[in-house]
């Protein structure tokens, strides 16, 4: 898909490949690939086709062999370390398969940690605390003041989201966001999830295995072993 001169692109692939060390077969290649600042995609494909590794790799924590990945502009495997961290804090809202909770914090206190480790989305949040309770309350958990560790799977979940859309990012990855919600909490969550997005101009880049989620989206990529191209793009 070709993006018009005057629109930012949120995302460029080109002729990306990567493989984990010592292996000779590349587990993912990506000839190409392109979204518009605002657009959204959805990511699909087997178990083994790579998706969790290409966000990783969308993310700065892993860097191609081939080619290149371009996020805002930027080519992340042209930064430094500490360039591709800074990048991530401030311009990423990443929802990780396993959540990544600090336990032994409340939900407020787990959301509140994207905002410190980046001034520069905490200067998009007017009152973080009142911000982090009001996303909690869109997510159907107002009233939940106890740890992290006493929370529900579907719960950490949610929580786990609030914290990577708390702050406004330019770009959302999510890893299957809603595996472990009932189908009431993942429209809620769905439509949370847009309405962020559309208040930030952000672009969502969606991993999931629940191809009824699949028609929100106008972009679709599936990815299976051994890569093979795209359906959507």
């Amino acid at each position: 898909m070709a993006l018009s001169p005057n629109v930012q692109s949120a995302l460029e692939i080109d002729r990306l490949q990567f493989s984990w060390p010592g292996s000779s077969k590349a587990l993912l290649q990506v000839p190409e690939l392109k979204i518009a600042q605002g657009e959204h995609l959805f990511i699909e494909g087997p178990s083994g086709s790579g998706k969790s590794t290409l966000l990783n790799l969308l993310s700065g924590i892993l860097l191609p062999q081939q080619g290149s990945i371009r996020l805002l502009g930027q080519d992340l495997a042209e930064m430094k370390n500490a360039q591709r961290d800074r990048f991530r804090a401030d311009h990423l809202g990443i929802i990780f398969q396993q959540f990544n909770l600090l336990t032994y914090l409340t939900p407020i206190e787990n959301i509140l940690l994207s905002l410190q480790a980046s001034p520069q989305k905490a200067a998009k949040v007017e009152n973080a605390s009142r911000e982090a309770q009001a996303l909690l309350a869109q997510l159907g958990l107002s009233s939940v003041q106890n740890n992290s560790h006493s929370l529900s799977v579907g719960q950490q979940q949610r929580v786990a989201a609030a914290r990577a859309l708390i702050g406004k990012p330019e770009i959302i990855l999510a890893d299957e966001p809603t595996s472990a919600l009932d189908s009431d909490h993942r429209h809620r969550f769905i439509e949370q999830l847009f309405q962020t997005a559309a208040s930030a101009n952000a672009s969502i880049i969606f991993v999931s295995h629940d191809h009824s989620l699949k028609s929100h989206f106008e972009h679709s990529f599936r990815l299976t072993p051994a890569a093979e191209e795209n359906d959507g793009i």
